[in-house]
């Protein structure tokens, strides 16, 4: 039992279990003999609600004896539907509500009472974490920290830890490979844009050299190009940042693996990563304003 004075709000015990080869049953077309798929299956307790589905969009908002909430990204991706048939373990839930936030790419959330969850995973008075709902005032890293000290063996983590342990679970894999997709990206734009500004630059020789033979300085040309090369740049920018806030949310209701957060700090990381590329861009064809001989611009 745990201490009233502790500074603890409520507190509930889970269960997160993955699922694999889970049957769905679809009543509305008896032909189907049922789809595969894999889950987390997470036990909760309805009371309190702690640990369970983030929101609920459609139906019930906890589930009953023999029932289930499926995340709205394995209803789209399965077209799973209220009163459909989930079956794994020997038992069947019937679906009664559709959540959000609970996508994993490979696989997704499905939610069902903590009574239930022990009874068929045979875990009757078990639980695989306690959740708890600490007071405002509270710290919570501090709390986690002295948890091992009055539960020895026990580990505690923040919200913030917890959900950066998943995600690093999750990504370990995909990450190196977007990482090289990205840096691959930034190759490509690097040598598109500067082969624009390197063409552009060629095709006004001719003007940049009668500047030069007028008087103008190098510096000065050189300002010229890495202006037209920033321009272009933010160009590419704001029309990449808004494709991606108008055509995301389409290619997630359409692809439920599909996943866009834009996040302020990405923003500006790929603005800093524009600027980089501008800057490298307008470089060579700097190069090539040096080599311009005005004499030989009005000989020709």
């Amino acid at each position: 039992a745990f201490d009233t004075a502790v500074p603890i709000r409520e507190w509930a015990p889970i269960i997160v279990r993955p699922m694999v080869g889970v049957k769905v049953k679809f009543p509305r077309d008896p032909d189907d003999l049922g789809t595969e798929l894999d889950l987390q299956l997470v036990g909760y307790d309805t009371q309190t609600g702690l640990g369970g589905p983030i929101k609920v969009v459609e139906g019930k908002e906890s589930p009953g004896p023999k029932e289930i909430i499926i995340d709205k990204a394995l209803s789209s991706r399965f077209d799973v539907d209220l009163d459909d048939v989930i079956a794994a373990g020997g038992r069947e839930w019937i679906v009664v509500g559709i959540s959000e936030g609970g996508d994993f790419v490979a696989s997704q959330t499905v939610f069902i009472s903590l009574e239930q969850a022990q009874e068929t995973l045979q875990m009757e008075g078990q639980a695989t974490f306690l959740v708890f709902d600490l007071f405002e005032s509270v710290d919570a890293e501090k709390f986690a920290a002295d948890v091992p000290d009055a539960f020895p063996g026990a580990v505690a983590f923040t919200r913030d830890e917890f959900a950066a342990n998943t995600r690093e679970l999750i990504l370990g894999d995909v990450l190196p490979i977007l990482t090289m997709v990205l840096a691959l990206a930034f190759v490509v734009g690097l040598a598109v844009s500067g082969l624009t500004i390197y063409t552009a630059t060629i095709e006004k020789s001719r003007e940049y050299g009668i500047l030069k033979a007028v008087g103008f300085k190098n510096s000065y040309l050189y300002r010229l190009v890495f202006e037209q090369s920033m321009v272009t740049g933010a160009l590419g920018f704001t029309i990449g940042i808004g494709l991606t806030l108008l055509f995301g949310p389409l290619f997630g209701d359409r692809v439920p693996q599909f996943v866009t957060l834009v996040r302020w700090q990405d923003v500006l990381a790929v603005f800093g990563a524009t600027v980089l590329m501008s800057l490298f861009a307008g470089y060579v064809p700097v190069r090539r304003l040096a080599a311009i001989d005005p004499v030989a611009v009005f000989r020709a």
